[in-house]
C-alpha cells in the first residue's frame, strides 16, 4: 500500500534541501544531497537501512560514504518515533547525526542516549502540555487516554533544542535548544466538523504556543466549535461534580483521584472557593455562616443599652436615683419638724446620697464592658453601699443607747455625735484602702468569653482577685449585719417610734435580696448574669429606700398632724415605768454630750 504521507514528507525534504543549496546564508560552500530509501515502517528494516547507510550498501565497516561514493555528514528520518530510536541507537555508535521531522517522542531528548539526534518537531511533552491545558479550559478530569504499546506509547511528550537556528522562507524562526528540540512554535487546535458540502473537515478553531519559558492556549471566543452532544453543547467529562463553597473533597478509596465526595464542612470551618480539599479553620473572633462558605464575625453578646431588659434597668436606676433626690428635697424643706429633727439629719443625707450612687452604679455594668468600667462597676457599688450601712450604723448605735438608757434607772454616759461621723469616715476609709489595692493589685479588666464551639462572644469582666472582691463586699455585709443586731437589740422602743423598726426591716430585705441572689448568679451565664447583678441592686437599694424613708415621707407629707412632739414620741417600757422617752428627746438628747433620764423618785 503506497503511504502517500511519507511521499509528502519526501518531497518536503527534497524541497527543503534545494532551497538550502539555493541560499547563500545557511551553509555557504556545501552543497547537500540525498539518497532516501523505505524503511516499510518496520524497525527491521529501518536498521538494515542504518546500516547500508553507515556501510556504502556492500560493506558491514562503516566508511561514512553512500554508494555514490560522497560522504555521509548526516541521515533524515525515520518517518517515526519508534523507528527514529532503533536507528539512532546504531547510528549513535559512530556519532552520526540524525534530524527527525515526525518522531516527537520525548526519549529523543535524552542526549544521553541520543546525544547526535535533532529534530524539527516539537517533543510530544509540549503536545501533553497543550492537551491538558485544553482539558482544563473545558473543565474536563475524567478522560480517557489511548496510547501505543511501544516506547513511543510509554513516554510523555517532552522538551527543547541544541544551538542551531535559522528563518524559514515565511519568516519562522526554527531554533533548536540543548536537547536537539524545537525550543519555540505552536501546535493547530483542529475541531471535526461537517463542511457545507456535507465533508467531513478539520476546522483550526485556535492555538497552543509555546516558547522558551511561555505556554499559551490561545481560543477565540467566537470560535465555532462544534461538539458532538445530544445538546451540541460544552459536554462534562468528570467522575464527580466540583465540589462547591462550603464542602471539601473526601476521595474514594480504591477509585480514581477525580471521584470523591463532598462532606460539609464542620462548623466554625469553611471553604470559600469550589474543590477545596480541606475546610479552612475561621479565626477566633469570627464563625462559619450557615452555608459553610464564608467566615463571618461572631454575634457579640453582653447587656445592650439598646435591648429591652438593658433599657428597662436603666430606667429603674434613674427612676431610683430621683426618687432618692426627691426624698432629700421632702427632707430639707421640712428639716424644722420633729420626725426630721428626731432622725439625724446629716446621716440621713448620708444614707440618701449613697442611695443615689449604688442605683445609679447599676449603669455601670449595661453596654458593652471595658476595663475602666470594670474596674469602676464593683469598686462603685462596694463604696456605696459601705457609706449607706456605716451611716445606718450610725443610727442604729444611737437607737441601741437609747434602749439601754430606757432600761436602766441612771444616768448613761452616750457616745459624742462626731463619734457617730468618725464611725462612718473609718467604714469609708477602710473600704477605699482595700478597693485601692485591689485595683493596684489585680484589677478586674474585660475578657471575651470564646469557647470553641460557640457561635458567640461574650464580653464579661474577668474580676481580677475574688479574694479582695469578697474582702469589699465582706466588709459591706458586716456592717448589714451590726445594723440588724443593734436594731433588733432595740426593738421593744415605742410603737411611734419608727427609727428602729424601718431599719430592722430594710436590713431584713437586704439580706434576702443577697441571699437570694448568690444562687441565681451562680446559675446563669452571659448578659443575664449581669442582669441578675442589676435586680439585686436595685431591690436592695429600693427596700432600703422603702423601708427607712418612704414612712416618714408619708406622714410628713400626708399625715402633718401626726408630726409633732406629742405623737412622735411615747411611752417606754422600762423597769421603772415613770421613765418616759420621746424619739425627739432621744435625738436631742443625744446630740449632746451627755444622755439624761427622767426619774420620779
Amino acid at each position: 500500500r503506497f503511504n502517500f504521507r511519507g511521499f509528502r514528507w519526501m518531497k518536503t525534504m527534497i524541497h527543503t534541501i534545494k532551497e538550502i543549496n539555493e541560499r547563500k546564508d545557511i551553509l555557504p560552500n556545501h552543497t547537500l544531497g540525498y539518497q532516501i530509501f523505505d524503511n516499510c515502517y518496520t524497525i527491521s528494516k529501518t536498521m538494515e537501512t542504518a546500516f547500508t547507510f553507515l556501510t556504502g550498501q556492500e560493506e558491514y565497516q562503516p566508511n561514512f560514504r553512500n554508494s555514490t561514493g560522497k560522504y555521509l555528514v548526516g541521515i533524515i528520518g525515520a518517518g517515526g518515533s519508534l523507528l527514529s530510536v532503533a536507528a539512532s541507537r546504531i547510528l549513535e555508535l559512530y556519532h552520526m547525526p540524525q534530524v527527525g521531522y515526525t518522531s516527537s517522542c520525548p526519549i529523543l531528548s535524552d542526549k544521553f542516549q541520543f546525544p547526535s539526534y535533532l529534530r524539527t518537531i516539537p517533543s510530544d511533552k509540549i503536545q501533553s502540555e497543550a492537551m491538558v491545558t485544553l482539558i482544563k479550559h473545558f473543565g474536563w478530569v475524567w478522560v480517557g487516554a489511548i496510547a501505543a504499546d511501544d516506547d513511543f506509547g510509554k513516554y510523555g511528550l517532552v522538551c527543547y533544542l541544541k544551538g542551531l537556528k535559522f528563518t524559514t522562507h515565511d519568516g519562522r524562526r526554527i531554533q533548536w535548544n540543548m536537547n536537539g528540540d524545537l525550543e519555540s512554535g505552536y501546535y493547530d487546535i483542529l475541531n471535526r466538523q461537517i463542511d457545507n458540502a456535507g465533508e467531513i473537515a478539520f476546522v483550526k478553531v485556535g492555538e497552543y504556543k509555546f516558547q522558551k519559558s511561555k505556554f499559551e492556549l490561545v481560543l477565540p471566543k467566537n470560535s465555532m466549535i462544534f461538539w458532538n452532544t445530544e445538546s451540541s453543547m460544552l459536554p462534562d467529562s468528570v467522575c464527580t461534580k466540583l465540589c462547591p463553597p462550603g464542602t471539601r473533597k473526601r476521595i474514594r478509596q480504591g477509585q480514581p483521584i477525580c471521584c470523591f465526595d463532598c462532606i460539609p464542612c464542620a462548623d466554625g470551618y469553611v471553604s470559600e472557593k469550589p474543590g477545596q480539599r480541606e475546610c479552612d479553620a475561621c479565626g477566633e473572633d469570627d464563625w462559619s455562616n450557615a452555608q459553610k462558605s464564608k467566615c463571618v464575625s461572631k454575634e457579640v453578646e453582653f447587656l445592650a443599652y439598646e435591648e429591652a431588659l438593658g433599657f428597662t434597668l436603666v430606667i429603674l436606676s434613674i427612676f431610683g436615683a430621683l426618687v432618692v433626690l426627691a426624698v432629700t428635697v421632702v427632707y430639707v424643706i421640712h428639716r424644722h419638724t420633729p420626725l426630721v429633727k428626731a432622725n439625724d439629719q446629716e446621716l440621713s443625707f448620708l444614707i440618701q446620697m449613697s442611695l443615689v450612687i449604688t442605683v445609679l452604679s447599676s449603669m455601670l455594668f449595661i453596654g458593652k464592658p471595658l476595663n475602666w468600667s470594670c474596674m469602676a462597676r464593683q469598686v462603685t457599688l462596694a463604696l456605696g453601699f459601705c457609706l449607706c450601712l456605716s451611716s445606718i450604723l450610725g443610727k442604729t448605735i444611737s437607737l441601741f443607747f437609747a434602749y439601754r438608757i430606757s432600761k436602766s434607772k441612771t444616768r448613761l454616759i452616750s457616745i459624742h455625735p462626731i463619734t457617730r461621723k468618725l464611725i462612718v469616715l473609718i467604714c469609708v476609709l477602710g473600704e477605699i484602702s482595700v478597693c485601692s489595692a485591689y485595683l493596684l493589685l489585680e484589677p478586674p479588666r474585660m475578657y471575651k468569653d470564646i469557647e470553641p464551639q460557640n457561635v458567640k462572644i461574650i464580653f464579661e469582666c474577668n474580676e481580677g482577685s475574688i479574694e479582695f472582691l469578697c474582702s469589699i463586699f465582706g466588709f459591706d455585709v458586716l456592717l448589714a449585719l451590726l445594723c440588724f443586731l443593734t436594731t433588733f437589740v432595740a426593738r421593744q422602743l415605742p410603737d411611734n417610734y419608727y427609727e428602729g423598726k424601718c431599719i430592722t426591716f430594710a436590713m431584713l430585705v437586704f439580706f434576702i435580696v443577697w441571699i437570694s441572689f448568690v444562687p441565681a448568679y451562680l446559675s446563669t451565664k452571659g448578659k443575664f448574669k449581669v442582669a441578675v447583678e442589676i435586680f439585686a441592686i436595685l431591690a436592695s437599694s429600693y427596700g432600703l429606700l422603702g423601708c427607712i424613708f418612704l414612712p416618714k415621707c408619708f406622714i410628713i407629707l400626708l399625715r402633718p398632724k401626726r408630726n409633732t412632739e406629742e405623737t412622735v414620741g411615747g411611752r417606754v417600757p422600762t423597769v421603772d415605768r415613770s421613765i418616759q422617752l420621746t424619739s425627739a428627746s432621744v435625738s436631742s438628747e443625744l446630740n449632746n454630750t451627755t444622755v439624761s433620764t427622767v426619774l420620779d423618785e
